[in-house]
């Protein structure tokens, strides 16, 4: 009885450990759950099978744990490669991956870099797995500390997997979501049709207004080529943001989207909403669009004129939480 607790608690282990390493290079800690999960399942219904076999044939060994781990690693990224490109082009920093719905020669470099990485951490949780389970002495003859340790390490794995979410949830009036809700509408919004040569300026405009009206900043800016990006939230306590995105080459054209957002019995909007439409106006960074249903319009909507006029749904019909 006491191998087969040596050998869950190992798996157990051993996915943590490749879920937690794959956490930090790719999202941080918010992904470990998920990471965790699909980890657990390849180890589980891949791997402890192949183990089990290599095991009974007296074939297990360091190597070929780390080359079971490599393979279940691995398994996943192949297949979504194998099935072809989600899109008919595609390029990063400029440079195609995707043409004509057939991955390039740069494409099918990146995705083997792609497989490599993740079969790489499978290989290092197929050897921790091994470490744990062929660790001083047979895992069959455990002695009861060395049980409660892998018990109690298990556990932790679990516990971690079961509150991290919970524990790392942006807790702010940068997360509209942070109540429980998992999608939001904005309350009004407006676009600037401009590319990213202006995104440096709107981040001024953002920057002076945060400074002048003690708001909160978070920012996400990134003006090289390889994967330009363009995100940042202004936002006042208990509920009141504006978040802004730049946009590139949606629908055929460059965008940065104003969206407004209310919860948590948020203060008033309008005046900040205003604020940052009109500086943008008057730096006349490009052509202002406001959004009437499915049609586009320069007419300028009711939430810039002043008292309490009606305000008007505009932008997506939902932003999805995380």
């Amino acid at each position: 009885m006491r191998k087969p607790i040596v050998v869950i608690c190992s798996l157990v282990i051993a996915a943590g450990l490749v879920a937690l390493a794959i956490s930090l290079v790719m999202g941080g800690m918010r992904e470990f759950p998920l990471n965790f999960a699909i980890a657990g399942v390849l180890a589980f219904a891949v791997g402890l099978p192949l183990y089990l076999a290599a095991d009974s044939a007296g074939k297990a060994s360091l190597v070929t744990a780390a080359l079971t781990g490599f393979v279940v690693g691995a398994a996943i990224p192949t297949l979504l490669v194998l099935t072809g490109p989600a899109a008919d082009t595609a390029s990063v920093g400029g440079t195609a991956t995707v043409v004509d719905g057939s991955y390039t020669v740069v494409g099918w470099l990146q995705n083997l870099g792609m497989i490599l990485g993740f079969g790489a951490a499978g290989a290092i949780g197929g050897a921790a797995f091994w470490a744990v389970v062929h660790g001083p002495g047979d895992p069959a003859e455990v002695g009861n500390v060395r049980i409660a340790i892998l018990v109690g390490a298990a556990a932790c794995v679990l516990v971690a997997a079961f509150t991290t979410t919970s524990l790392t949830r942006d807790r702010t009036c940068h997360n509209p979501g942070r109540n429980g809700a998992t999608s939001i509408s904005p309350i009004a919004g407006f676009t600037l049709l401009a590319g990213k040569d202006q995104w440096p300026k709107v981040e001024a405009i953002l920057e002076k207004f945060q400074r002048s009206n003690y708001w909160a900043i978070r920012r996400d800016v990134r003006l090289g080529n390889d994967f330009p990006w363009f995100q940042i939230s202004i936002c006042e306590e208990p509920g009141t943001q504006i978040f802004v995105s730049g946009r590139l080459d949606l629908g055929g054209r460059d965008e940065v989207r104003f969206d407004a957002y209310i919860f948590a019995n948020g203060a008033e909007w309008k005046e900040a909403l205003r604020s940052i439409h009109n500086a943008v106006k008057s730096q006349q960074l490009g052509e202002l669009r406001y959004e009437r249903g499915e049609e586009w319009s320069a007419e300028a909507p009711a939430w810039l004129g002043s008292g309490d006029e009606a305000t008007r749904q505009t932008g997506d019909p939902s932003r999805d939480l995380d």
